[in-house]
């Protein structure tokens, strides 16, 4: 698979993944618009806590199905070891939360939320069905088939949102449909979610043949065990990612509303960034499989140094787009004069954060591709330690401002020691110094851009930053274009 075919394939994924992560980053301004700040900052707790428990219903086994799943004529039975005992699992899982829904509503300080945590249960329960028949989709290089069912249910989802949050308040009232008008509007974000779901798990529900299969079933204990220390990668990554959010409710000084309105703010902030994190996802879900089917190449460390120096350029060009028109950008986040805007200082930070994030993802290759995944999860657990304490430490005295450095400082470490141990076990050429200049002239460009111009009126500041990211893009990206157009060797520098 070529360096191309992976850059169509991270487009096509992008797309379903620019759509969809947490319910999709084209909610944002709909939540914002509609919402007040505390609602908004409900939706974000509760989907961080959606993210802690997805882990526990993967378990991790995707990756672990990639690994093993390689070989076409093992992949069917690696694919029948997984769902079978999967399956029966993910039923018990699901009905345990939904048992101790009034224990889990109390434990976390929202009691009269027990609808909303039973919700939770059945997305969980949808979501984790069909993730293995996505990742057999991706395995099999089927990115447009893969598209279109995620494309479909988030589609679904956004339309029952606005039905339920924008449309149906202008023709019903509460006397005619209280249902519409709870206290939190959180269970209606939450309705919307698993009517999605449930329509994504009917477009794959034909996996659920490979059940009757009986082959491979000696398979699952050695996937088990490799993807076994990926499960603590796994929760070390959302710890890394989400955990901010549990804290800050927690150690914010002010009143519960105060509170629920600073994640509220923080929360939407952090959607403006995600685009990185978006692109990240997209190349991830492309990239993971092509790491494993290119690792018997003569030429895959090659390979695995030209990806990361491309994705590095990449997403620098989108550090400085979202950078330079965040003036305009905002309002996807709220009107003019929102609250929400204040929180725009963290930007920089949280967009540096998700391209060091991405390369983590890189650098990380080794590990997976060596067997060696309990060292993968010694880096992880290392960086939801450096999570836990910066935020515990310094979210009284900073708030918020204090969970975006944390989260930046946790990323950089995280590649320093993987790039470190990973050259003494899978030695790749990346360009470090070429990826470093992309990043840092972004942030450079950027920052002379907006002081030296912000006194020029909205058009013609919009023309100049126009033309500043042309340049910036064509200034790096050309060389880049043509190295690959020629597949010139790469002398790693």
């Amino acid at each position: 698979m070529s360096i191309r075919k992976l850059a169509s394939e991270t487009l096509i994924y992008g797309l379903s993944s620019i759509l969809g992560r947490f319910a999709n980053f084209l909610l944002v301004p709909l939540y914002t618009w509609i919402l007040v700040d505390a609602e908004f900052g409900d939706i974000a707790y509760f989907y961080a806590l959606m993210g802690f428990l997805k882990v526990l219903y993967t378990l991790q086994l995707d990756t672990a199905f990639f690994r093993f799943g390689q070989d076409r004529e093992q992949r069917s039975d690696a694919y029948s070891a997984i769902l079978r005992p999967v399956t029966g699992y993910i039923l018990l899982l699901t009905a345990g939360l939904l048992l101790l829904a009034p224990l889990s509503a109390s434990w976390t300080g929202f009691p009269t939320y027990i609808p909303e945590f039973r919700v939770i249960a059945l997305i969980l329960a949808l979501d984790a069905f069909t993730e293995f028949p996505l990742a057999r989709l991706r395995l099999e290089q089927r990115p447009l088939r893969f598209a279109a069912i995620r494309i479909t249910g988030i589609g679904v989802n956004i339309i029952v949102n606005v039905l339920l949050l924008l449309v149906l308040p202008m023709f019903l009232d509460q006397l005619a449909a209280p249902w519409l008008y709870p206290e939190s509007r959180l269970i209606l974000v939450l309705w919307a979610n698993l009517i999605g779901s449930a329509i994504t798990f009917l477009l794959v529900s034909r996996d659920l043949r490979f059940l009757l299969h009986t082959a491979g079933k000696d398979l699952f204990r050695p996937m088990f065990r490799y993807a076994a220390p990926l499960i603590l990668v796994a929760f070390a990554g959302v710890i890394n990612e989400m955990l901010d959010r549990q804290l800050l409710r927690f150690l914010l000084p002010g009143t519960d509303d105060e509170v629920r309105a600073q994640i509220g703010i923080y929360s939407a902030n952090y959607r403006l960034a995600m685009v990185i994190a978006l692109f990240t996802q997209a190349f991830r879900y492309a990239a993971e499989p092509f790491f494993f089917r290119e690792s018997s190449s003569k030429n895959a460390q090659l390979t695995y140094a030209r990806v990361s120096r491309l994705f590095t350029l990449a997403a620098s060009i989108g550090l400085v787009v979202i950078l330079l028109f965040q003036d305009w950008l905002k309002f996807l986040i709220g009107r003019s004069g929102s609250s929400y805007h204040e929180g725009l200082k963290i930007l920089p930070i949280l967009l540096t954060a998700n391209i060091l994030l991405g390369l983590y993802y890189n650098f990380s290759v080794w590990y997976k591709l060596t067997d060696k995944t309990r060292s993968g999860a010694w880096i992880a657990i290392g960086g939801a330690g450096i999570t836990i304490i910066g935020n515990a430490l310094f979210i009284p005295q900073f708030g918020y401002l204090a969970s975006a450095w944390t989260t930046l400082v946790c990323y950089a470490l995280m590649v320093i020691v993987s790039y470190s141990w990973g050259q003494k076990h899978y030695p790749v050429p990346y360009p470090l110094g070429r990826m470093a200049l992309f990043i840092l002239s972004a942030l450079l460009v950027t920052t002379v851009a907006r002081y030296s111009l912000e006194h020029l009126p909205d058009a013609g500041r919009f023309a100049s930053y126009v033309g500043i990211t042309l340049l910036f893009a064509l200034g790096w990206g050309w060389p880049e274009y043509q190295k690959i157009r020629k597949m010139q060797p790469d002398d790693g520098a």
